[in-house]
């Protein structure tokens, strides 16, 4: 493959040998091999389409070759494999949809703290509504989730926040249709007012084993049974917040050198 690298912005590496078979690699790093084709009778009054593949590192390059080839076959025969992929999209689940961005956005791009946040709200919509089909799912699917979490209205404004993202993304990705109405849109938020509290004895305790039954066996059973098991990452965060009292960026940016570490030895 050969390649010119523009600083910070994606680019694709192309396969020397299959014309339209390449390598894009994002800023962040993340690899994803594609295949480009005109659709129908091809010609320069066509639009290029790009169908990925795979992520680098899950599919070797040979097996990325041999998709490709698969794909441009398919293009002569008169397919559209872009298309074919957008319709299997707008026949999955609400639990796919939640499956692929947290793969494809989520754990690719954003903080740990975030990924944590987003993962227990669409846990949640998993739980209420995912075997429904992605493009099925409306507003009054929705508010009635809302309406469940009234008693804690931060985290119910914040999942209406996650899934408008989701579904943001959702049609940026052919998982429902352009122009789909974001089912969280207009949902009226409730009032937040801000207050303290601190943990009992017994909800410390609960938490305790709720975080060791996240790391061993997982938490939630997601639609079909499977576990998510806790990152280690995550679980010492919160044992940090917990033990010291700490601010939330104190504990995600702190470093080993900022620790006091006192080794104690017992008596001979």
């Amino acid at each position: 493959m050969t390649c010119s690298r523009r600083e910070q912005r994606p680019f694709i590496a192309w396969d020397a040998e299959l014309k339209g078979f390449g390598l894009r690699v994002l800023p962040s790093g993340i690899k994803s091999f594609v295949v480009e084709y005109r659709p129908g009778e091809g010609g320069r009054g066509v639009n290029k389409r790009k169908l990925t593949l795979g992520r680098y590192g899950s599919m070797t390059a040979e097996q990325a070759r041999k998709a490709a080839g698969d794909a441009l076959a398919r293009v002569r025969l008169g397919e559209d494999p872009q298309a074919d992929k957008a319709r299997q999209r707008g026949a999955a689940t609400v639990t796919a949809l939640i499956e692929a961005f947290l793969d494809g956005h989520v754990n690719a791009k954003l903080k740990l703290k975030t990924r944590v946040d987003y993962a227990i709200v669409l846990n949640r919509l998993r739980a209420a509504n995912g075997n429904l089909k992605a493009a099925a799912l409306t507003a009054t699917h929705l508010g009635a989730l809302h309406r469940e979490m009234a008693g804690m209205p931060y985290q119910a404004n914040k999942m209406l926040a996650t899934v408008s993202s989701l579904y943001a993304w959702a049609e940026r990705h052919d998982y429902v249709p352009e122009g789909y109405p974001n089912p969280a849109r207009k949902i009226v938020r409730y009032r937040e007012q801000g207050r303290e509290r601190f943990l009992t004895s017994e909800e410390l305790a609960r938490l305790g084993e709720a975080l060791r039954e996240g790391e061993t066996i997982g938490l939630a059973p997601k639609a079909d049974n499977r576990r998510v098991v806790l990152d280690p990452f995550a679980a010492a965060a919160v044992r940090l917040l917990i033990l010291t009292g700490a601010r939330l960026r104190e504990i995600l940016h702190a470093k080993c050198s900022k620790f006091q570490f006192s080794l104690w030895r017992a008596a001979s």
